[in-house]
């Protein structure tokens, strides 16, 4: 047994079972989370929840462990049969290019920011304004021209090598034939990120086989209709960067206001009509469904701390309703808020979480 501190707060926690030998090395998250780990001369990695008696993961090592850590910029993370999902923070990244070792999608959940790309191989030369809810496409084995200076929150999902070399070989598919994508919008692909983000929600409720289903179908999407030069490119034409900034900044200060189609108009200088048609044309959403998409995403945010009632949220962003709110959820998301919050409250009382490989 052994009598842990908290990594932060050094107040001790109470007796722990699991070691056998020595204990070298003790890390929480940077997050205010109620974990961490250690490793020992035992040759084990183990991760505890402090409101758990025991370990919720172990991770045996050849040898024995002297330093252990947490990633800080992952929050969540759940993941199957080659196929994660995870929710990032990313920091700013000016440097040179990025090599993944994994095909990933990326999804932005914070707000817009601003990032610089370019061809493969080369130094970012184009600057693109990226919103909620566009996508990164992000092939593995290529130099990604991209640099960025915001801490923007994104969904990853990322797939094996051989997960998605399998698949593209069941599909007669090259994966070579991947190019990197920035600010793609795409039916298909959003209806499964949000599956995914549900899942990542509840803690992987739905079991490992949903998960891998779910890699299944989005890394099938990618290989049928994006594996080409022409295919899935970002919207473009419409408003320019500075219109839409404005726009976009507005929606994002004004949710629990009553957004009109002529108030956005107004700022950004347009007939209503051209406004929504230049709108879609830049972000390739609606005006309407791109503050639904923030409303609902924000409500997520609300319901997952727990704090407020269903009828408190509604009223602060914006909804006429408790009645419109649950409504417009169940469509979006297809669970009621009450729901969500309650599936959400079980995962964070039993988490599942797993611990990534010695390195």
């Amino acid at each position: 047994r052994a009598l842990f501190p908290h990594p932060q707060a050094g107040a001790r926690i109470r007796k722990l079972k699991g070691h056998k030998d020595y204990i070298n090395s003790v890390a929480a998250p940077r997050q205010d989370k109620p974990l961490f780990v250690t490793g020992g001369d035992d040759r084990t990695v183990r991760l505890w929840d402090a409101r758990r008696r025991g370990h919720v993961a172990l991770l045996e090592s050849k040898y024995q462990v002297t330093s252990v850590s947490f990633n800080g910029d992952v929050d969540e993370v759940i993941s199957a049969g080659g196929v994660s999902v995870s929710r990032m923070t990313l920091t700013p990244h000016e440097g040179a290019g990025l090599r993944l070792r994994r095909l990933a999608i990326a999804i932005i959940e914070s707000g817009p920011f601003d990032v610089d790309v370019g061809a493969a191989g080369e130094s970012p030369s184009e600057k693109r304004f990226l919103l909620p809810n566009a996508m990164l496409i992000l092939p593995t084995n290529q130099e990604l021209a991209i640099q960025w200076r915001a801490r923007p929150t994104l969904l990853v999902m990322a797939f094996d090598e051989t997960f998605v070399g399998r698949l593209a070989a069941e599909m007669g598919a090259t994966l070579g034939a991947l190019n990197p994508r920035y600010g793609v919008r795409d039916d298909e692909l959003d209806a499964l990120a949000m599956k995914a983000r549900l899942e990542l929600y509840f803690g992987g409720a739905s079991g490992p086989r949903f998960l891998e289903a779910l890699g299944v179908l989005m890394a099938a999407r990618l290989l049928r209709d994006f594996a080409s030069p022409k295919s899935g490119r970002a919207a473009t034409g419409g408003l320019d960067t500075g219109r839409l900034r404005r726009v976009i900044d507005h929606v994002e200060e004004q949710l629990s206001e009553n957004l009109t189609l002529e108030t956005l108009a107004k700022i950004a200088g347009l007939s209503a009509h051209h406004f929504a048609s230049a709108f879609r044309a830049s972000t390739g959403v609606s005006p309407h469904r791109y503050i639904m998409e923030r409303r609902i995403a924000r409500s997520m945010e609300r319901l997952s701390c727990g704090k407020e009632s269903v009828t408190d949220i509604a009223h602060g962003l914006g909804f006429s309703s408790h009645g419109h709110f649950t409504t417009s959820f169940h469509r979006f998301t297809g669970v009621t808020p009450t729901g969500f919050a309650a599936r959400r409250s079980r995962a964070h009382k039993s988490p599942n979480v797993t611990i990534s490989k010695i390195r």
